[in-house]
């Protein structure tokens, strides 16, 4: 061990005389305002910063095309060689503040165990690993992490392999470090303590104090922090040599495009208000923060029970679980997080919509960290934070530290809240049969085991317990059936599809599938019953023959100039998702889609128009009802018409019925003068359509069992047909997700089919299950 006596026992070694110096020290390299204002014009590229050009090509390969502020100004300090102290916002770019000059210094002089990176959590850690590998991929970085909750013995074999840089959570190091044989950081050339002032809250200072005691003392130290806490100020004394000190974000400020909001509410009401939200805002990411582990599982089972995409991430959770939840969070697969405050900093999670704080941080401070989750890295987000009666004074903390008031959160109808209750209260009920049933109840009856639960409230095995849990599940369909046999059949076949998901599932998890299927409303169907739902007639000829194409085809195939990716319901341009029943009018539906979209493009009005009005009232051109249709011969019917009735004048029945129009009386919700073919099969077409023109109408086949029980991840069916067609959806965007490229669609089958009722299905494969075969759009 070094006696190196800096390092040691730095909690207690902050005598004044030390602290005035060190102080003193930091002021004369600290950065004032102007400074950094010249630094970052004259520094605008990697390059520019002092990176080597093996570095800005990694850097390129990661679509990092300009260095953050932190970036900015801690890469050329560290590149001098200086000791840093950064003081940044969240998502501010500081894994990269630290690993590119690490990596450059490395490829200067290459040595094994060259750097060590201590994270206060085990999800920080895989996460920094993910990106120093992503930056020294192509010059062999070998890197080792070292968390708890992983098995010690993989950990000794990685350890001895000498690798290059170590990223790991202080209280394992310690453990290698006192019980792993040969294993040492005598030869470490750079320390980095990120997230500093959690590692300390977390009280891990026992096991710093026993790393600093064994490590060089010639060694480069950067620490990264959110804020400057009295530990961290000890800790910097103790461990850096005349740092520079580089802040880029005030100590409590939240960054300008985020736009914070709270909402008063009852707390008996808090789920019902909390239900309204995700339900309003579909099609958005979400991360809702909890106070306690019970609480993010409870309420992550009732929502699921509601059909929202939810998973919980808790500190009771296994490391593998936590990890499954965060990946699938990451790769859209869900689009709710229930997290505790260990998802509320350091962890880069993209693209997150939506922060709702359903509980108040006992400490005014979390607030910041909880809410940094979103309008990162310059992206816009929102924050709510749901204020009960008994939360108050804590809410009022937060307005204090923040030095502002935040306005009302005022979309909300309160008359439409209460409509959830029903619902939710059946879902509340659920969630506690599930929790007490796994020992998380308030009245613990047993251990939770890990082999009960994959961590997002889904059954993995197949035991007597498990048939119960499912019949549990079950009951909470509330159908009604005709006798108790057929309830008992319903059961055997619900039980039975279970068991297809779960085994598919499974595939999922090791990577060898690109979607998810889960519960919903065809979970008590058989397959031969679901395909009679979608070929309801079998002597109607909906989308079985070829259409007739319309005087007018779209052509433009090329992509130049085109985004990577579009997303119309992020735009204000969709209606809500709706469901069809047991009528088969998919047809209505995406007729009806498309029409809604086109006409609030060109309008700027979103109405909600009448598929009753297409199924009753297109028969003279040919189309069947509720026993099938087409998508161009309801645009014939509108255009006849002069237009088509709103949803409020001519509301959804599910059965066939008689035409109701009447040219004095109608309500007129949009009118269409033309339609558009797509070039048939021409997926390019497809996308240059959906990108310049909007949403478009298109059949697909949709007669797989995979794709009634879809719920998430990029739908691959290389089996289904691209000419037999026997459902018609809309396009409403497209995208890339984990290097696959998609198709966003909206279906007509409710908010509980796949992701809130829209699917991702593969892109540019072959016209795959047909959904450039027959597609085409309004012209309003």
């Amino acid at each position: 061990m070094s006696d190196s006596s800096a390092d040691e026992d730095f909690i207690e070694n902050n005598n004044k005389e030390v602290e005035e110096k060190q102080e003193s020290d930091s002021e004369n390299f600290l950065l004032n305002a102007e400074t950094k204002d010249a630094l970052k014009e004259e520094t605008a590229t990697f390059q520019s910063l002092g990176v080597c050009d093996v570095l800005c090509e990694a850097c390129e390969s990661l679509k990092w095309t300009k260095p953050s502020k932190i970036q900015t100004e801690a890469i050329p300090l560290a590149l001098e060689g200086r000791d840093v102290i950064g003081l940044a916002e969240t998502g501010s770019g500081k894994t990269g503040a630290f690993v590119l000059p690490i990596l450059q210094s490395l490829l200067d002089t290459p040595q094994r165990l060259f750097a060590l990176i201590l994270t206060p959590t085990r999800e920080l850690a895989f996460q920094i690993n993910d990106q120093v590998k992503a930056l020294g991929t192509s010059f062999g970085v070998t890197t080792a992490t070292i968390v708890g909750g992983m098995d010690m013995m993989t950990q000794s074999l990685a350890l001895a392999k000498r690798p290059h840089i170590i990223i790991a959570t202080p209280g394992r190091l310690v453990d290698h470090l006192e019980n792993t044989k040969g294993f040492h950081l005598r030869t470490l050339k750079f320390l980095v303590l990120d997230e500093a002032d959690r590692i300390l809250n977390m009280d891990f200072e026992k096991e710093v104090d026993t790393i600093l005691k064994v490590i060089p003392r010639e060694r480069r130290t950067f620490m990264f922090s959110a804020t400057m806490t009295s530990k961290v100020q000890k800790l910097q004394r103790a461990s850096l040599k005349d740092p520079v000190r580089v802040e880029v974000s005030s100590k409590y400020q939240t960054v300008d495009n985020l736009q914070q909001y709270y909402l008063f509410v009852p707390v008996k009401y808090k789920d019902c208000y909390l239900v309204y939200i995700l339900n309003s805002l579909q099609g958005n990411s979400f991360i809702i923060f909890c106070n306690t582990c019970n609480q993010t599982q409870r309420i992550a089972l009732m929502l699921r029970n509601l059909g929202f995409n939810a998973i919980p991430l808790h500190g009771q959770m296994s490391q593998a679980k936590r990890l499954g939840s965060l990946n699938k969070f990451r790769s859209k697969a869900r689009s709710i997080l229930l997290a505790t405050d260990v998802a509320s900093r350091g962890l880069d999670i993209p693209h997150v919509d939506f922060v709702i704080n359903y509980d108040i941080p006992t400490h005014s401070k979390d607030y910041i960290h909880r809410v940094g989750r979103t309008a990162r890295a310059g992206r816009y987000g929102k924050a709510i934070t749901i204020v009960s009666q008994y939360d108050v004074e804590l809410y009022q903390r937060i307005e204090h530290l923040l030095g502002k008031q935040l306005p009302k959160y005022t979309p909300i109808d309160d008359d439409e809240v209460m409509l959830f209750q029903e619902r939710v209260l059946q879902a509340q009920r659920f969630a506690k049969n599930e929790m007490d049933d796994a020992g998380l109840g308030k009245n613990r009856k047993r251990k939770n085991n890990d082999n009960d639960r994959n961590g997002d409230g889904e059954d993995n095995d197949n035991s007597f317990n498990t048939k119960m849990k499912r019949k549990k599940s079950f009951n909470t369909f509330n159908r009604s059936y005709n006798s108790e046999e057929e309830e008992h059949m319903r059961f055997e076949i619900f039980h039975q599809n279970l068991e297809i998901i779960r085994k598919h599932n499974e595939l999922y998890d090791q990577g060898l599938s690109s979607y998810q299927l889960g519960i919903n409303q065809f979970a008590d169907w058989t397959r031969d019953e679901f395909r009679k739902l979608i070929r309801r007639n079998p002597s109607n000829k909906f989308m079985r023959e070829f259409r007739k194409p319309s005087s007018q085809i779209y052509t433009d195939n090329d992509l130049t100039d085109l985004p990577d990716e579009i997303d119309w319901t992020k735009k204000g341009v969709v209606t809500r998702v709706k469901n069809q029943y047991q009528c088969r009018s998919c047809w209505a539906f995406s007729a009806v889609a498309s029409i809604e979209s086109q006409h609030a493009i060109k309008t700027g009005e979103l109405i909600e128009l009448s598929e009753q009005d297409l199924i009753d009232c297109s028969r003279p051109e040919g189309n069947n009802g509720c026993y099938g249709g087409d998508m161009d011969k309801a645009f014939k019917m509108v255009i006849k018409n002069n237009g088509i009735d709103t949803e409020k004048s001519y509301p959804y029945e599910a059965i066939d019925g008689e035409c109701r129009q009447s040219q004095k009386n109608k309500t007129i919700g949009a009118t269409i003068h033309g339609y558009v073919d797509i070039r048939r099969g021409d997926e390019l077409a497809l996308q240059s359509a959906v990108a310049k023109i909007g949403p478009i109408s298109v059949g697909i086949d949709a007669s797989s069992w995979h794709f009634k029980s879809y719920q998430s991840g990029i739908y691959d069916n290389e089996d289904c047909s691209s000419t037999k067609l026997d459902h018609g959806v809309t396009v409403v965007g497209y995208g890339e997700l984990n290097g696959k490229q998609y198709w966003k669609i909206k279906n007509s089958w409710g908010e509980g089919w796949g992701i809130n009722g829209y699917g991702l299905m593969s892109r540019n494969k072959n016209n795959q299950c047909g959904i450039a075969t027959q597609a085409s759009y309004p012209v309003v």
